[in-house]
């Protein structure tokens, strides 16, 4: 339509002159986005022995449970202060949300499939912006076997920049 189009140019013009896009309405409506973040706190705040039982991530599934301080981005570095919960399509991969709260269960599905359904769109509308076929990348994503969506959580923390090693001039070592 004349809309798509619109948006793919809009699309195009923005990957080209800036380098980056920020999209709104994305199909997760504010009462989706209020109880995903409500879910995913109440999946958080579990006792560490409960989250003992969720599924656990492995490189297989990629999919389920990653405690605090188990994930690293750098190798070089300590663990990540994070905690993550992976789902994926559950058409081709099992998510395994046993001993999640109910509403973890029936929020991360809803969120899975507006995403899924926004990345269809969105793939769609890179297609006409690079003058292809509209279904050219959605039809290489048909099963979303390869898309994950993670909840994160990071705790809080006490940081404070102007905190520091600094030598007598006052500098602070660059890292």
């Amino acid at each position: 339509t004349l809309a798509q189009l619109a948006v793919a140019s809009q699309i195009d013009s923005a990957c080209k002159n800036h380098g980056f896009i920020h999209l709104v309405n994305c199909g997760v409506t504010p009462e989706l986005r209020d109880a995903s973040f409500a879910a995913a706190e109440d999946l958080f705040s579990l006792e560490d022995a409960v989250k003992g039982g969720l599924a656990k991530i492995t490189p297989k599934t990629n999919t389920g449970y990653a405690s605090m301080g188990v994930e690293s981005l750098n190798r070089g570095r300590a663990a990540d202060m994070k905690e993550a919960f992976n789902v994926r399509s559950g058409t081709v991969h099992t998510n395994d949300y046993s001993s999640c709260p109910q509403s973890f269960v029936g929020t991360a599905p809803k969120l899975w499939e507006a995403v899924e359904l926004f990345s269809q769109r969105y793939a769609r509308a890179c297609a006409l912006a690079l003058g292809l076929e509209p279904s050219f990348f959605v039809d290489k994503m048909q099963k979303m076997d390869m898309c994950t969506l993670r909840f994160l959580h990071y705790p809080p923390c006490d940081f404070n920049p102007g905190q520091g090693s600094a030598d007598k001039s006052g500098m602070k070592p660059a890292l």
